[in-house]
């Protein structure tokens, strides 16, 4: 008994060492994020009320300093919008598995960048507005098939690359605008039957190709 009542107690040591060692890095990253002009929010609702979102849009945040990122354990959401980011600096995301929302929109993003967002089997919403995302990018989104929410807004991508765009069959949500799809590539949106919102305003899609889409899709809302 004895020996069990020490074992007990070294383990229960060890673990707090682990957690103390723990808060201590996210408290390290939050002071860091902060320094850059960004925000945290945290969950005051789960044990230690971890960081689950950070807020780095329209910082000076470098490519190298997504790594101090990976401090945050439970971090859920990441907003790196309007930022100078590149390709290179997702590859600093990769560790954080419990990333579900991704704003990259008005980065240096291009398609290389999308490879490096793979590994992130999680990630639900991807917003990619206003980077140099073309149809090769949409491509290499096949395996990302937890995705439910995509904004593709003043992008690259083209009619052809909308069936790229199937095997991501829990869409919900997709945002078009500003991009040069065109009717053509109606038949193509019609396959994703999960979609109850989609937003062609500003591409060449006609009326009549937005009728159609309506048709196939009647729960979907569609903007033009």
């Amino acid at each position: 008994m004895f020996r069990i009542a020490i074992l007990a107690l070294a383990v229960a040591v060890v673990s707090a060492c682990s957690s103390a060692r723990s808060d201590d890095a996210e408290d390290k990253a939050v002071a860091f994020v902060k320094g850059l002009g960004g925000k945290v929010s945290r969950d005051d609702k789960s044990p230690g009320a971890p960081v689950v979102r950070v807020d780095l849009n329209e910082t000076k945040v470098t490519d190298a300093d997504l790594k101090e990122l990976a401090a945050f354990g439970a971090l859920a959401r990441l907003s790196l919008a309007d930022t100078a980011v590149t390709n290179a600096g997702l590859k600093n995301l990769a560790p954080i598995k419990t990333l579900t929302h991704l704003d990259l929109s008005n980065t240096k993003l291009s398609d290389a960048g999308i490879k490096e967002l793979v590994p992130l089997k999680g990630l639900k919403v991807l917003a990619l507005a206003r980077t140099k995302v073309s149809n090769t990018g949409l491509a290499y989104m096949a395996p990302m098939k937890s995705l439910t929410d995509l904004d593709l807004a003043l992008t690259k991508v083209t009619t052809t690359g909308m069936a790229d765009l199937a095997p991501l069959k829990n869409l919900t949500r997709l945002n078009l605008i500003g991009t040069s799809v065109t009717d053509a590539g109606v038949d193509d949106l019609a396959a994703l039957k999960k979609l109850t919102e989609i937003d062609l305003t500003g591409t060449k899609v006609t009326n009549s190709g937005v009728k159609d889409l309506q048709k196939a899709l009647p729960k979907c809302k569609i903007s033009k």
